[in-house]
């Protein structure tokens, strides 16, 4: 390297991992950086089987947050983030409210624009840990498998998950990261410039506008069925008030606040079957969770509906359950759950893995509101999936009844 620190040497690193270090209360217990540095270590071993020979003395730099030991690669980072040939920004909730963070992506963001011509791939994030929706989609979106059983699991719970829970996904996911990393470096998408002076750069982190999130609640009135008389029902929909041993207040009001706390911009309606979002034709322009009480299955008109919804194949829609269970016997408890589940064979009963952990029949506020955000979350993904591959209209499925 040059001994001038604002000029570019000619052999910066392949990569710069920049993330926000955890807070001060976290850093009593431990090395707070111990899950970071090995996945830094983890994807620079890695690269070494894809970077040509006279790029593996120099194949990563860390942001300047993480105090690493000597010869880690925690250098200059303004420097690092001037030659780097890829900028890999590790998202999660804490990234998007870390000014430094903000910082150094403005700095690479500055050289993208710069490029004779600019490639936006050479910003690759990896998805650390799930975040909320308004800073995630002002973002390019995580670096993806390809492979859709790895990639359900990465977007929906985040590497960090996975590198504890399931070390062979892990290694997947690091081991065609670092393969992309190299591809984008060989390109040499971005020139290197003067090293920028990261104390007065502007973040370009912004939070950005709410994401919209229609939840439409399907629920017995006091008319529908006869025995759902009682307090947890009203007049319409909209009044149904399934956790009133918690909270007299209907769940449309509620659950506003607990969407708006995630990142939502929520539009609550009722159940309808002439509802184009869950009946029509038309292009999404929203992710979709569809509130369920179980009581509904025993009315003929919604179970008919319900069934015509299931057979509509609309990934980008989910389902969750909820409904207070009290004094309800165990036989009708069973039979309940088992005409849900067949009704909604698709949407519920098939639901993945990761949906049936985090998002089972919610008897609670706290239940509920666990299962809302996984649901919505992965309505994000899969809305996501959709825009970037739509395949043909919509169609339903025969004979599944």
């Amino acid at each position: 390297m040059t001994d001038d620190p604002a000029k570019p040497s000619g052999g910066g690193p392949v990569f710069f991992l920049s993330y926000a270090r955890p807070s001060v209360s976290e850093r009593v217990q431990g090395d707070p950086d111990r899950d970071f540095a090995a996945f830094y270590y983890d994807l620079c071993a890695a690269l070494t089987r894809f970077a040509p020979l006279d790029r593996l003395h120099s194949l990563g730099a860390v942001s300047g947050e993480w105090n690493a030991p000597a010869g880690s690669g925690a250098t200059d980072p303004a420097k690092d983030i001037a030659e780097c040939d890829v900028f890999v920004p590790l998202h999660q909730e804490r990234y998007f409210q870390n000014e430094q963070c903000g910082k150094e992506l403005a700095a690479f963001e500055a050289r993208v624009r710069l490029a004779g011509t600019p490639r936006a791939d050479a910003i690759l994030p990896v998805l650390w840990a799930p975040v909320p929706p308004q800073w995630a989609a002002a973002q390019p979106a995580p670096y993806r498998t390809g492979q859709a059983d790895v990639d359900d699991e990465y977007l929906d719970k985040g590497l960090f998950w996975l590198q504890g829970a399931y070390p062979a996904r892990y290694r997947q996911v690091v081991e065609g990261l670092a393969r992309r990393v190299a591809e984008i470096a060989a390109g040499r998408t971005v020139g290197r410039v003067a090293a920028a002076d990261l104390a007065h750069v502007q973040s370009s982190l912004r939070q950005a506008d709410r994401q919209p999130l229609v939840v439409v609640l399907l629920a017995p009135t006091l008319h529908r069925p006869r025995e759902a008389a009682g307090r947890q029902f009203g007049p319409a929909i909209t009044d149904w008030a399934p956790f009133s041993a918690e909270t007299s207040r209907p769940l449309a009001d509620i659950l506003v606040g607990l969407a708006r706390d995630k990142g939502w911009e929520p539009q609550v309606v009722p159940f309808s079957t002439e509802d184009a979002r869950l009946f029509g034709e038309t292009e999404p322009d929203s992710q979709v969770v569809l509130v369920v009480n179980p009581l509904v299955v025993d009315d003929d008109i919604w179970r008919a509906a319900l069934q015509r919804f299931d057979r509509i194949d609309k990934p980008w829609i989910g389902v969750v359950v909820a409904w207070d269970p009290a004094g309800v016997p165990d036989a009708e408890l069973h039979r309940l759950r088992a005409e849900l589940q067949r009704v909604l064979d698709r949407k519920f009963a098939r639901r993945s893995p990761s949906l049936r952990i985090n998002a089972p029949i919610a008897t609670s506020l706290q239940s509920f509101d666990l299962a809302l955000d996984a649901t919505a979350n992965h309505t994000r993904i899969q809305l996501a999936n959709h825009l970037l591959s739509p395949a043909s209209d919509p169609a339903e499925e025969e004979n599944h009844t």
